[in-house]
């Protein structure tokens, strides 16, 4: 038994891999339900715009399961996201996006 970080082990993957991907598209549903609350809508120029973070966030945490599903993921999660470059464009993508459903208004819809 280990005293050092989380104390997970390899067989532990067949339980966490379900929990974690479970997760990650259970967030991206409160994500979505929160684009569709009414506060959203008041708050946000093209409250719209906001469902291409939730696409975003579909690809990225699925990116980040296969990468760790190959071996590829050697860090806490969140280290790893920090220093992934394309976690970052992902990332820098969303906060853009942020920022113009909230401060520009574009009609998507005749």
């Amino acid at each position: 038994m280990s005293t050092y970080g989380r104390d997970y082990r390899v067989e532990d993957l067949r339980v966490l891999w379900p929990l974690g991907i479970g997760s990650a598209l259970a967030a991206v549903v409160m994500f979505g339900l929160f684009i569709s609350a009414p506060e959203t809508i008041i708050r946000y120029a093209t409250p719209e715009m906001l469902w291409l973070i939730a696409i975003a966030l579909i690809y990225w945490q699925s990116r980040l399961w296969i990468m760790t599903s190959r071996g590829q993921m050697h860090d806490d999660p969140v280290i790893f996201a920090i220093t992934d470059k394309g976690s970052q464009v992902i990332v820098l993508f969303m906060i853009v996006v942020t920022i113009m459903a909230r401060f520009i208004s574009i009609k998507l819809l005749p």
